[in-house]
């Protein structure tokens, strides 16, 4: 079975569990005013996915130029005979970023934080027939309990991932044990002999006496094969109860990431009289390191992360993504050719990560700790910052394609009082959860000591050829963060360049200025092909996260050519247009596929009669042909970056094609058609620099 299938089916199957409920009402409305106005919206839903996308915001001053506020949502349950026997139990992906429950008016539960799952029991609480009304009260507005309360990207508003409505038995596996479903699964001591598996269950008994039962735990290989089985007798106490099984597998087929992505498929039956749960993981087994010299290592061998960073932010859609979407993302990535991911900065959606076990991504997740913290020493501040932590490990670290927990993004960026006593309890905590991960902080401002050593890993967040400096610079803050922690493994976590793919400048040969409204394509491609030259010829990071994939919304940027985007992403917002740079990754980090792509298509019309002819390919027999008549002088300029000496153009009409020979011998080709207009000024009002 291929595991992409598998990983759909698994998600099917555990969708089956439970009844999605997608079509609600919803009003920014007060919903005690009976002049409320209700309108039909399907969830997932984003409330302002269109006015956090215009720009105009400007957040020191608390105009977001996005709604920040309440808004309600409501839904009719099932006839309750559907559930005679049952619990009833509601699970919510996501809600941002605060959000009370009612059922029948009646408050049942609240969550603090707009990336985790959440839910609350039902049962008791419904009237017998179809007349309960579930509620759910959301609100976006700023409050400074709630991380992120600074950063460059919209808090969106809405309950923009899936909810559950749940059955269980009396006696069940607890859907909503911190937002999990109730099953942690740790892997440790893992090696080609043998690997250590922990599996911890959250039962959940609605018996005065709590009964009794039996944990079932059963491990396949993916061919179906059992591997290892194991059983335990529980007694329960009412309420909530742990237990906790552990295993030893041998000679596990290990999770190799994108060369290897193998999964097993472990089973977890709680039965309990003539009842029974049963909920079933993929996992991967694998060890990683990090070394302050050598790199990253999975199970013993050497791997270069060629990383991208994330946000989950459509046009149009805000952060309210399907699995479609999800799948699309994932789908530009592996194109490209990464093989990690940097989920920025915030928990990114199950499904998205699902796919990655399956794809052999390794993935970096991390907590909403941007820029600053209101007030470090306020108890509310550092419980929701705390609770975001717990339930990101909880609800995400049976996942094997996460190697590292995200601690903070520029922490002391905008802050005013001293956030690391929260950072470095925020460490301790981590490793509490989770002993079995390395924690990391992504910096700008790598000479702080205090901060540069609170997690295990460090990474950089810097920006050679775009704020300050040309992309040469790369190299030299690789060198001077290997030098100044050197028994501490660094990374770059970000780095790139604008780019409008309206703005053409064949001839650039310096930075346009970051925020103004002239961002050429060409600029991205030229810094990203020398920035990757000096990351490559580097061994000491553990891994590199250019940024960004995508184009995302930043309202209170106005800069390229239009406001409320940052446009560093090497593919359009609308995840339609893949960039030029795209492709320059794309031939340096495949080597599986021929890539060929000839650059600068969209610069037409032109007014530069004598042009050179770009393009990127990973094959060697290379031909470059204008208007049907061949171009010698074809060289190399940069890692698998190719041009011809300056060529003339005939006025009007001109076909550039490039063709090229892979090692089976077979053509492949890229083409396209440039005007020559002497005096022109480019299309769509100059948007091609003479």
């Amino acid at each position: 079975m291929k595991w992409s299938l598998f990983i759909g089916s698994l998600l099917t199957a555990l969708a089956a569990q439970g009844m999605t409920l997608s079509n609600w009402i919803f009003t920014k409305t007060s919903p005690d005013d009976p002049q409320a106005e209700w309108k039909q919206v399907t969830v997932p839903h984003c409330w302002n996915a269109q006015d956090a996308q215009k720009g105009g915001g400007k957040e020191n001053n608390k105009d977001f130029g996005y709604y920040r506020g309440p808004g309600t949502y409501r839904i009719k349950l099932p006839d309750t005979a559907r559930f005679d026997g049952k619990r009833v139990f509601v699970r919510f992906g996501a809600v941002s970023n605060f959000a009370e429950v009612y059922l029948n008016g009646e408050k049942l539960a609240e969550h603090k934080g707009a990336f985790t799952s959440f839910g609350t029991e039902l049962t008791g609480k419904l009237k017998p027939g179809a007349g309960n009304v579930l509620e759910v009260r959301a609100d976006n507005s700023l409050r400074r309990e709630i991380l992120p309360i600074s950063g460059d990207f919209p808090v969106y508003g809405g309950m923009y991932r899936n909810v559950e409505l749940i059955e269980r038995d009396p006696v069940c596996i607890s859907p909503i044990a911190n937002g999990t479903d109730g099953v942690r699964i740790t892997q440790h001591n893992v090696s080609n002999e043998s690997a250590d598996l922990g599996v911890s269950v959250t039962v959940d008994s609605a018996l005065p006496d709590g009964g009794e039962g039996t944990l079932e735990i059963a491990l396949y290989d993916a061919q179906g094969k059992s591997i290892l089985k194991a059983s335990k007798p529980i007694r329960l106490t009412p309420g909530e109860s742990e237990h906790q099984v552990d295993m030893t597998v041998p000679s596990p087929h290990l999770w190799q990431g994108r060369e290897d992505p193998y999964l097993y498929k472990l089973d977890v039956r709680l039965s309990s009289g003539d009842n029974s749960t049963l909920l079933s993981y993929p996992i991967g087994f694998r060890s990683v390191s990090f070394d302050s010299d050598k790199g990253f290592s999975l199970n013993g061998k050497a791997l270069k992360i060629k990383g991208v960073c994330r946000h989950q932010d459509w046009e149009g859609k805000g952060w309210a993504l399907t699995e479609k979407e999800h799948r699309r993302d994932l789908d530009l990535i592996l194109e490209m050719g990464a093989n990690a991911i940097r989920l920025a900065h915030y928990p990114h959606d199950p499904k998205l990560i699902a796919m990655c076990d399956a794809e052999g991504v390794i993935l970096w997740e991390e907590i909403p700790f941007v820029d600053s913290v209101g007030k470090p020493k306020d108890p509310a501040v550092e419980e929701t910052t705390k609770q975001q932590l717990v339930e990101m490990i909880r609800q995400f670290g049976n996942h094997s394609s996460i190697v590292v927990w995200g601690l903070s993004n520029e922490l002391l960026h905008r802050s005013t009082d001293d956030p690391l006593p929260l950072l470095r309890e925020l460490n301790a905590l981590a490793h509490k959860e989770d002993p079995y991960r390395k924690t990391v902080v992504a910096v700008n401002r790598p000479g702080n000591k205090d901060l540069c050593s609170i997690a295990d890993l460090l990474a950089l967040n810097t920006y050679p050829g775009w704020y300050g400096g040309g992309p040469e610079g790369m190299g030299g803050a690789i060198d001077s963060l290997h030098k100044s922690y050197p028994n501490t493994p660094v990374a770059i976590s970000e780095y790139g360049s604008g780019a409008s793919i309206k703005h053409h400048d064949r001839n650039i040969s310096k930075a346009p200025k970051a925020g103004g409204k002239w961002h050429p394509e060409e600029w991205q491609s030229r810094s990203h092909e020398i920035l990757w030259d000096k990351i490559a010829s580097r061994e000491t990071t553990w891994g590199t996260f250019l940024w960004n994939m995508f184009d995302f919304a930043s309202v209170w940027r106005d800069e390229g050519d239009r406001p409320g985007i940052n446009d560093k992403g090497l593919v359009t917002f609308d995840r339609k247009v893949p960039k030029d740079a795209f492709y320059f990754y794309k031939a340096n980090w495949r080597d599986d596929i021929p890539v060929l792509h000839l650059q600068e298509k969209r610069a037409t019309p032109t007014s530069d009669e004598k042009v050179a002819i770009r393009f990127y390919s990973n094959m060697k027999n290379n031909k470059v042909f204008l208007n049907e008549k061949e171009v010698p002088g074809v060289s190399s300029y940069c890692r698998n970056g190719f041009a011809t000496p300056p060529v003339a153009l005939k006025r009007g009409r001109n076909v550039v094609k490039v063709i090229s020979k892979d090692d089976k011998g077979q053509l492949h080709r890229d083409e396209a058609e440039w005007i020559y207009q002497p005096d022109s000024k480019g299309n769509n009002d100059g948007d091609v620099k003479k």
